[in-house]
């Protein structure tokens, strides 16, 4: 199997060394689970529990590989497939696997966050705490690798600082003609405490408070500049949602992202609707009831990372939560894994102040 990356996309391309190309996919597209023998045409059988076929098909499954996708000599996929598929490839005795050095770098990249050379702004060196620096390594981390992820720290550990650093960083580096326009959605209660924070910690950032009269917003949106940074809340992004079509913003940020748990809300719809280059969702509680609701928070991340929301639902959660599909479950939190964060006070105790 090779496995390249270039540009946004993986380039995978499947061959056997006892098996012809159409062979294999056929047995890719026709098998039968129930069954430990695949004929072929040529009335030869085929043992599809060998591990190397069980990794095929386990793949073609998780990565929604379409029957014409395989039948073609490459296949491609989104970026955010390579940690998944890097992780499947690894220690198969029946599965050599070819990657190319863009591949194995973003893979390195993702796996050591913490040692990836992003500076932290001179500003907030002596401010932000270990953990905290951690944090705005993995967000800087997943922007520049075009990746999405849920910041998911416990409250009162400062999830809105850290952002406030990737941002500010990201300003610093920018060369004058770099989009860094940004927009953050928050709850109507948090947007001045967001304004508070910018001005204390960043005040130097340009930030456009999108609120106020139907009127005094419109013109805040329409004269949004490549580096400001606009916050607004959920119920004014929906009724503004045709003002935001057509400007494209570097990144879009969501404080307590449980308020698009439910992806038939107005609110997670307008969220998606913005035109962003990369996203975060900030949350203490990514799933508060459903499993569904995080499939809602990767709907706007990445969208189609989780599939869509009915095979979601059938491949994942059902099998998951109603069948006590361990399986099902270790799946799922291997795809996630790389792109949530989250520390609990416990974890972090020594790293705290006296007093929080």
């Amino acid at each position: 199997m090779g496995v390249s990356l270039s540009g946004d996309m993986l380039e995978l391309g499947i061959t056997s060394s006892e098996l012809s190309h159409e062979e294999l996919i056929e047995i890719l597209s026709r098998y039968d689970r129930k069954k430990k023998y695949f004929r072929l045409k040529n009335g030869s059988f085929i043992n599809v529990e060998e591990e190397g076929m069980q990794t095929l098909l386990e793949m073609k499954q998780t990565l929604n590989l379409t029957d014409a996708q395989l039948k073609k000599e490459k296949v491609t996929l989104p970026k955010y497939r390579a940690l998944y598929l890097d992780s499947e490839l690894k220690d198969k005795q029946n599965l050599l696997a070819v990657r190319n050095r863009a591949f194995k770098e973003l893979v390195r990249n993702m796996k050591t966050v913490e040692d990836n050379d992003f500076e932290t702004p001179a500003s907030l060196e002596e401010i932000l705490r270990q953990y905290q620096k951690a944090g705005f390594s993995w967000l800087k981390t997943l922007c520049h690798n075009g990746f999405g992820g849920i910041l998911a720290d416990d409250m009162g550990l400062g999830k809105t600082l850290q952002v406030i650093a990737f941002l500010l960083s990201e300003f610093l580096e920018a060369k004058a003609d770099d989009n860094r326009r940004a927009l953050i959605v928050a709850p109507a209660s948090l947007i001045f405490n967001w304004k508070s924070e910018f001005a204390r910690f960043a005040p130097s950032l340009p930030v456009k408070m999108a609120a106020g009269t139907a009127a005094e917003r419109r013109e805040i949106i329409r004269n949004a500049q490549s580096r400001d940074i606009m916050i607004t809340y959920y119920e004014l992004l929906k009724r503004d949602i045709e003002e935001y079509r057509g400007i494209y913003f570097f990144c879009q940020i969501i404080d307590e992202a449980q308020y698009i748990k439910n992806h038939t809300t107005q609110s997670a719809k307008a969220v998606k609707e913005i035109e962003a280059g990369c996203r975060f969702a900030l949350t203490g509680t990514p799933i508060e009831n459903r499993l569904s609701e995080l499939w809602s928070i990767f709907d706007y991340l990445m969208p189609g990372f989780l599939y869509g929301y009915q095979r979601f639902r059938s491949d994942v959660e059902v099998p998951a939560v109603q069948n006590q599909d361990e399986k099902a479950m270790k799946k799922l939190q291997k795809m996630v894994r790389p792109f949530i964060l989250r520390r609990l006070k416990k974890d972090v105790l020594m790293d705290l102040p006296d007093k929080l």
